[in-house]
């Protein structure tokens, strides 16, 4: 035979034994209604106060103006007078009838740039026709051997031949190209 437990809900289930809330809760929101019942009557009755009932007189304010005359002549007619009012600062009116210009805008020296142009591409021209002549006065470097130098005794490794003694003059006359055209110039002399 089997036998038969009761087991109750679990709290977090709302069977159907339970009928309505919780009485905590049920509090709670009597509560949460009751002070937001009384929340709206106070601010209900603040507001028609101010604006009908505690204002001053009740009717539409009216801006009006000041019995007195309007502008009054001063004691001192002269004026304020301020120190320095007369200097080109603070005059817009003096000074007026004599016209400051600014300087002209400068012009460019045509023929001394040309000059510069023609010096520049004469230094590429230089300098390319001294590596030319070092190209070609320079003898072809021997093929090395296949064989890898850390196999061989120091004394059987080939010793590689000395730079030539013109490369570095060649390397230290060669000057500079200021502009972009003179360094493509110097790069690739023409053919």
């Amino acid at each position: 035979m089997v036998e038969r437990i009761d087991m109750q809900d679990p709290i977090y289930r709302g069977g159907a034994s339970r009928g309505g809330m919780d009485p905590a809760t049920k509090r709670l929101a009597i509560f949460a209604a009751a002070l937001g019942g009384t929340m709206v009557v106070v601010l209900g009755g603040i507001s028609l106060f101010s604006h009908h009932g505690g204002g001053s007189g009740g009717g539409v304010p009216v801006i009006a103006a000041d019995a007195g005359p309007m502008k009054i002549k001063p004691a001192n007619p002269g004026g304020l007078q301020v120190t320095g009012a007369n200097s080109d600062v603070m005059s817009d009116s003096q000074g007026a009838d004599q016209g400051k210009l600014a300087p002209p805008p400068e012009t460019a020296n045509i023929a001394a740039l040309r000059a510069a142009e023609a010096a520049q591409a004469a230094q590429a021209a230089q300098a390319a026709r001294l590596a030319e002549a070092s190209r070609a006065a320079s003898p072809p470097s021997p093929p090395q051997p296949a064989a890898p130098a850390a196999t061989l005794p120091p004394a059987a490794r080939p010793s590689l031949p000395a730079p030539p003694a013109h490369a570095a003059a060649v390397a230290s006359a060669a000057p500079r190209a200021a502009s972009p055209a003179a360094h493509a110039a110097a790069m690739h002399p023409p053919a």
